[in-house]
């Protein structure tokens, strides 16, 4: 469910039900992955982005968009969203195995 912008609103991880990212399960309230017995602890920001990302549905997030769900809306600069989408990369890649 992509937001516009002047809708935007703050993911609070303790708020955030689990969900289910093809074979990863997401906790947000504990900020754990957990795929086939094994389990990873997120960053809490990494966790936040991963949300918007699966609430978005496959719509495209803007900058703007991230900062005001994820970084409630402090200025941030493009290094550290950059940083944190290539985590999101990582994880996809190496503890979800392509799973999303």
């Amino acid at each position: 469910m992509a937001q516009d912008d002047d809708q935007a609103v703050a993911i609070r991880l303790s708020r955030e039900p689990p969900f289910q990212l093809g074979a990863v399960e997401v906790h947000p309230a504990t900020r754990q992955v957990l795929r086939n017995g094994d389990c990873e602890t997120l960053e809490p920001r990494v966790m936040q982005v991963l949300v918007a990302f699966a609430q978005a549905e496959g719509a495209i997030l803007g900058h703007d968009e991230l900062i005001d769900r994820c970084w409630d809306g402090r200025i941030v600069g493009d290094n550290a969203i950059h940083r944190t989408i290539s985590k999101l990369r990582d994880l996809g890649l190496n503890f979800g195995g392509g799973a999303f």
